[in-house]
């Protein structure tokens, strides 16, 4: 707890071979999954697998750090990841009055993998 609010962490890792196949198998239903601007976030760029792999480890590292247990799985359709600046996503959370004030998505990228790591506070 900060100054009387929580501090939320999320993280995860995606593998970036498995990503690829996934867009290989789907990327003309992209929007099947994922917001209009996640779409074509994912599908712009010179690697869109590499793209595909930010957008899903970093939904998934917001539903970590978010993650209410009332909610459950439902949570993650809720999540909406925003490109800001180069490495950097904020994210947008309809969760209604418990909504985290200040969100932000970083990442690494390594030959194999993509972390992405959530850090707010609520």
């Amino acid at each position: 707890m900060v100054g009387g609010r929580f501090s939320l962490l999320g993280i995860d890792l995606v593998e970036i071979k498995k990503a690829r196949v996934f867009y290989r198998n789907h990327k003309k239903r992209l929007r099947s999954f994922f917001s209009p601007e996640e779409a074509e976030y994912i599908r712009r760029g010179e690697d869109p697998p590499v793209n595909l792999a930010r957008v899903l480890a970093a939904k998934e590292a917001v539903f970590k750090a978010v993650r209410r247990p009332a909610m459950g799985p439902a949570l993650f359709d809720r999540i909406r990841v925003v490109p800001q600046r180069r490495g950097i996503f904020g994210c947008r959370v309809r969760e209604g009055r418990s909504r985290p004030k200040t969100l932000e998505i970083s990442f690494v990228r390594g030959e194999r993998y993509v972390v992405a790591r959530c850090v707010g506070i609520s």
